[in-house]
């Protein structure tokens, strides 16, 4: 039996293996980012499902005929492969710092982007960062698949501009079928210097709306803790449903005091935690913490200024039920 045949018994005994492991590394590095980016989810902050994929055995058997392995089976390192996009260039080390941080494997670099540059600045390539990840040591899932110790794990963590790059540049630069023109490579040369500068300029806009929003997102996590201790409830938060009433109605808010001036509204109408508890169960609107808002500037400014800024026009009824609660009604009916 030859070589290749070995290498192909290798590859159909193990394929239950090789998705195994590549399931395991996927959940792991998602269930880690979870609790590192959350309250973000993870579906949002990464911008492609990271899937595990086993590469096909002719694929593998093709891939002999190209390369000089002596050891296949150990060599080549991307028999099963899990790809992780994010936004920006910035966020490739959160996912880095998971990877290397875990005590479930080994983890090593194969592919660094970023030391590639700096060591050949010349060169264009713009593509991921990639580790090869085996178990510290052989074991079996709750599947009861067997996964040995060697078995190794592409992981390649990337940004949605450096996904595109690659995409383009895989196949057609540097695994063409036909000849690669210098002119094109010029012209992806020229695209990489240019995505460099997009997600640069991408991160100094988000930092900038970070700042600019930074006093919303500290004061919602502080409204729904209030909430909860003032209303007995947990409120079901839809961040962006407060976060467009918190930035409509800033300037009347002060977040130096905005929670002490609740709480006093609170226990001068005492009346209104049960309100707020009882339209909870019927009105979504009400078990959202920026209910408790719209009590006090009704309260602050009147009825008629909240009403003319009112940005949530799929709760007027839910607005006109919080003025009847503090006999404040607008000067006119708006529907």
């Amino acid at each position: 039996m030859s070589d290749i045949d070995d290498f192909k018994s290798y590859l159909e005994s193990h394929q239950a293996a090789f998705a195994a492991w590549g399931r395991f590394v996927a959940e792991e590095i998602q269930n880690q980012l979870s609790n590192v980016i959350s309250p973000v989810p993870v579906a949002n902050f990464l911008k492609i499902e990271a899937k595990p994929r086993v590469k096909e055995i002719s694929s593998a058997l093709a891939k002999i005929g190209r390369k000089n392995y002596t050891s296949p089976q150990t060599q080549m390192t991307d028999l099963v492969g899990v790809r992780f996009v994010v936004l920006l260039a910035e966020h490739i080390q959160i996912v880095c710092e998971i990877i290397e941080s875990s005590s479930q494997w080994n983890a090593k670099v194969s592919k660094d982007f970023a030391d590639e540059i700096q060591q050949n600045p010349k060169a264009f390539d713009y593509q991921s960062k990639h580790y090869e990840i085996r178990p510290k040591q052989a074991f079996i899932t709750p599947e009861n698949v067997s996964i040995p110790a060697d078995l190794c794990c592409e992981v390649q963590v990337r940004s949605l501009l450096q996904h595109a790059y690659a995409e383009l540049v895989h196949d057609n630069i540097y695994k063409p079928d036909g000849n690669v023109p210098k002119k094109a490579e010029r012209e992806v040369a020229k695209s990489m210097a240019l995505m460099e500068t997009t997600d640069d300029l991408f991160s100094r806009t988000l930092a900038i709306l970070k700042e600019a929003n930074q006093p919303q997102e500290e004061l919602l996590p502080q409204l729904s803790q209030l909430y909860q201790e003032e209303i007995g409830l947990v409120p079901e938060v839809d961040k962006k449903t407060n976060m467009i009433f918190l930035e409509t109605f800033q300037s009347s808010i002060d977040p130096s005091n905005i929670l002490a001036n609740i709480r006093s509204l609170l226990n001068e109408k005492k009346y209104l935690a049960n309100r707020i508890k009882e339209n909870a169960e019927e009105m979504y609107f009400f078990s959202q913490p920026a209910a408790l808002l719209v009590y006090w500037l009704i309260e602050k400014v009147g009825a008629d200024e909240v009403w003319k800024k009112w940005p949530l026009p799929a709760y007027n009824k839910n607005l006109k039920f919080i003025c009847t609660d503090l006999d404040k009604q607008p000067s006119h009916e708006l529907f």
